[in-house]
């Protein structure tokens, strides 16, 4: 019999992931596309529409699906980042966001990746010393449904000075 490429889980989580993300985002507010070509970290662009037209403000970010949603003790949720994407979301003068979709509930939680390290300096050090991941953790009311005008908020924000400590905001 003849070799064919094989299916697994983690392909159907994905398809899954992008599904409900699109079901979630407004249409009326944003326009979205996923990143073609070699994956460099930004896997969509959301560009927000205000007033009928579009002024160049832009989320780029980062979707990832999981069937199973890590809480911790205090309520936060962990998630562990590639340090890659993690140095090139620093490096990004655009807000970058983690778009962390749970399959199993349908939902999207989100975390601006530069204002989790502003807030959370010790954390630069696993992305200097390029540890394998960094250790996010995400507010579990930051979702898609609960709390979606704050996307609005995130889209006009510029940051600049990164990679590290010198992070800030520019709005």
């Amino acid at each position: 019999m003849a070799r064919l490429p094989e299916d697994c889980p983690a392909r159907a989580i994905c398809t899954r992931s992008r599904g409900i993300f699109a079901y979630q985002i407004d249409p009326n507010k944003w326009e979205w596309h996923e990143q073609t070509g070699t994956d460099h970290g930004t896997d969509i662009v959301l560009e927000l529409s205000e007033g009928e037209c579009f002024l160049g403000k832009k989320i780029e970010g980062q979707l990832k699906g999981r069937s199973k949603i890590e809480f911790l003790k205090d309520g936060r949720i962990k998630f562990d980042l590639d340090v890659k994407t993690v140095n090139y979301a620093l490096n990004n003068a655009n807000p970058f966001v983690l778009f962390l979709v749970d399959v199993t509930n349908e939902t999207v939680y989100y975390l601006t990746v530069q204002d989790f390290f502003i807030e959370h300096p010790e954390r630069f050090e696993a992305a200097k010393n390029n540890e394998s991941s960094v250790t996010m953790h995400i507010d579990p009311s930051n979702t898609l449904t609960d709390n979606p005008d704050e996307l609005l908020d995130i889209a006009k924000r510029v940051y600049a000075g990164g990679p590290y400590e010198g992070l800030r905001r520019c709005d």
